[in-house]
This record gives structure tokens, sequence and C-alpha cells, in this order.
């Protein structure tokens, strides 16, 4: 599966509660959502980008933008070089080294 983050712009979302973000598609899936006070980013997993548009447009809200994931960077993987989002079957919890 492939990581993919979806970007909404919506006025007033940071007033929204949990229960608006709820994901049942069983061919995605929700890893977080970043709620700020006009914009959204969900970060979905799926076997491609078809499949998170499908999922997302059943929504009520917008969707501005669906990027692949390609890197992620964090404190963890500073000095050890860019960590690429593998393929995966299905998210698993890793420790660097």
């Amino acid at each position: 599966m492939k990581k993919f983050l979806v970007e909404r712009i919506v006025p007033d979302i940071g007033n929204q509660t949990a229960d608006d973000f709820q994901n049942t598609d069983p061919q995605v899936e929700w890893q977080e959502t970043i709620v700020t006070d006009e914009k959204v980013f969900c970060v979905y997993l799926a076997k491609d980008e078809q499949t998170v548009r499908d999922h997302v447009s059943q929504g009520n809200l917008p969707v501005n933008k669906i990027s692949e994931i390609k890197t992620v960077l964090t404190p963890e993987t500073e000095h050890t070089g860019l960590y690429r989002v593998p393929e995966i079957e299905r998210p698993v919890d890793r420790q660097l080294n």
C-alpha cells in the first residue's frame, strides 16, 4: 500500500469534532488528520490514488489536492538519511537503529 496526503480547504474547519472525520472504508486505512483553522490534512494508506479519491469523494468535505507521500522526515530520520515510504501490506511500527 502507498501513503497519501489529502488536502482540504474548509473555512472554520477548526471548530469540527473528531466525529466529523470517521473512516469506514475498508479499502483505505486512515493514519491521521491534522486540522488547522481553515485546512484539513488527512493521511491514508491505499493501493492507489484513485482508491483514495473514491473514498474522500463520498464525504461532505471538498478535496483540493491528493498527493502521494514519497518521503517522511522525522527527528528519528534526521541523522540516518531520508526515509522512503515503502509499499506495505499493512502499517507497522518502525524502529530506526
